[in-house]
């Protein structure tokens, strides 16, 4: 039963990896939808770890409506206080938490687009990898 389970799963979550993330818009594109979320869901306390998480859930949310990429038109950084309990018994103070929220657009690029820009970021990591 675990091993169906497993396999039924799988294809998905290693699609989610395959939605391609767009900060400009690609030179041609279908929209789908919007897509938004937010590191208050997130459990981790790093920094980097918070907005990799906004970014994957909403590559999440663009595979669900079928879409290829995600491009996105907001991620903005901000604080949140939560309570820490002081040493002395019943005081309470606040400490600030960075959080992100993110907002894009579930899209739909042509393959031959995605394609060309894969080859051209694999061109510029070779080219860094030779300096």
């Amino acid at each position: 039963g675990i091993f169906l389970f497993f396999a039924l799963v799988s294809p998905a979550l290693f699609a989610q990896q395959r939605i391609a993330v767009f900060e400009e818009p690609p030179a041609s594109y279908e929209e789908i939808d919007t897509v938004s979320a937010s590191s208050l869901e997130f459990s981790g306390n790093i920094r980097s770890s918070k907005k990799s998480y906004v970014v994957r859930e909403m590559q999440r949310q663009a595979q669900v409506l079928g879409a290829n990429a995600i491009l996105i038109t907001q991620m903005r950084a901000f604080e949140q206080l939560e309570p820490s309990y002081g040493r002395r018994p019943g005081s309470m103070q606040y400490q600030k938490i960075p959080q992100y929220r993110g907002k894009g657009l579930a899209i739909m690029v042509p393959e031959d687009v995605l394609q060309a820009m894969q080859q051209a970021q694999q061109a510029a990591a070779t080219a860094d990898d030779k300096k």
